[in-house]
């Protein structure tokens, strides 16, 4: 380590293997690391640690995604962070985008996978666009290696065809269902809130969300 730095070990993980790749702060100075665990089997889970300016681990998540997952980059953002990586999707890697709170709640999961079956992604590196928004580098490896970046909202949505310019494309928080009052947040994107006395369907008054 640099002189007045500092590096540390911690063996209470109780898991096989543990790597970090990418480290940002927080406003109150959580130094949070993004990586991933490394199971038997070569298996890997997404893996974020928060640690003190002193590198004692003050919490790990571990992010729920639909298959084997890797965060290789992550920023901060106001309550939480936003982490950046792969999952598989059909037995292929995809890019991956997250945004979790510090108290380990996933307030939206994104992956984008583009290019079909055949394409493989490397994940690169991660910061914050002028707009709100999030700029991500990697690389595709379809018939050869080929750089791209990915440029989603504040959501974590991408509006741009795999190929060729960006368009405008609006989000509708509707979930056609009478019985939810839908909004889009700021933070968490849609928001459907169950209702309870509306009159739906034939005769039917919603409970908590529900037609009955």
């Amino acid at each position: 380590t640099r002189q007045g730095g500092w590096r540390t070990k911690w063996h209470h993980l109780a898991y096989p293997c543990a790597e970090f790749f990418d480290v940002d702060h927080t406003s109150d100075n959580v130094l949070i690391a993004a990586g991933q665990l490394v199971h038997s089997g070569a298996a890997r889970s997404t893996l974020v640690a928060g640690l003190d300016t002193d590198g004692k681990l003050l919490w790990t998540h571990i992010p729920k995604v639909p298959d084997q997952g890797s965060l290789s980059s992550i920023v901060n953002v106001d309550g939480g962070y936003v982490g950046f990586g792969l999952t598989y999707v059909g037995g292929t890697l995809a890019p991956l985008l997250l945004r979790r709170t510090t108290a380990n709640t996933t307030l939206w999961q994104r992956i984008h996978a583009f290019g079909g079956q055949t394409t493989t992604w490397v994940a690169g590196g991660l910061i914050r666009a002028g707009n709100g928004g999030f700029l991500n580098s990697g690389q595709r490896n379809q018939n050869g290696q080929t750089p791209l970046w990915l440029h989603a909202d504040r959501h974590g949505f991408v509006s741009c065809p795999d190929a060729g310019g960006c368009t405008s494309a609006a989000t509708t928080c509707d979930d056609k269902n009478p019985c939810t009052a839908d909004w889009c947040d700021a933070v968490g994107g849609c928001q459907h809130a169950p209702l309870s006395g509306p009159s739906c369907g034939a005769g039917g008054y919603c409970q908590v969300g529900v037609c009955k």
